[in-house]
């Protein structure tokens, strides 16, 4: 309700703009196939079908300009199917609900490896999950810095009652209805 979704169609844009010409590989993370197909589906309102092909085999989409942006499930069914991020190369991935991929979130960075000047740009959503594995990788996140002391990671807390999205009145009911944690 926050706009995260288009915000991360957006932001896509403007990373597939970047590369253009490069022939890069973007990728598109979310935990769940559903949340794919929301992220899928985003792209497709969002942008001008004559900007797209949409290959479903693969789970690509290729941009007029050459970019490709592969969108692939965070979800692993077992331990012995490894992870199902690796064996990408993306100069930046974009990742839906980051809060439930983080068991894959280091092979999900290790895609940058071939990010141009070692700069691999993420952009992730995350809804506040009060988990210690999520508030262990958000206090790394928040201390991690490169050699030359810029930030690797920042946050931006968007709250729903603040989304110009979603009516007001909506968050009075839910007021009404709810504890004010949830």
């Amino acid at each position: 309700g926050a706009g995260k979704t288009t915000a991360l169609g957006q932001w896509r844009y403007a990373r597939a703009m970047e590369c253009t010409g490069t022939g890069a590989e973007l990728g598109a993370t979310a935990p769940t196939t559903v949340r794919l197909r929301a992220i899928k589906q985003a792209i497709m309102d969002m942008w001008p079908p004559s900007w797209w092909r949409w290959k479903e085999r693969d789970s690509t989409f290729t941009m007029a300009n050459g970019v490709t942006i592969q969108l692939v499930s965070t979800h692993q069914a077992s331990a012995d199917a490894g992870s199902p991020i690796q064996g990408f190369n993306w100069p930046a991935c974009a990742s839906d609900e980051l809060q439930d991929s983080l068991k894959v979130d280091g092979d999900i960075e290790a895609r940058g490896r071939d990010a141009p000047d070692g700069n691999f740009k993420r952009f992730a959503t995350c809804t506040v999950k009060d988990s210690p594995s999520y508030r262990s990788w958000k206090g790394r996140s928040v201390k991690a810095a490169r050699s030359t002391g810029e930030m690797l990671w920042s946050f931006i807390q968007k709250r729903g009652v603040d989304s110009p999205f979603v009516d007001h009145q909506y968050w009075e009911d839910l007021k009404q209805t709810m504890p004010a944690a949830e």
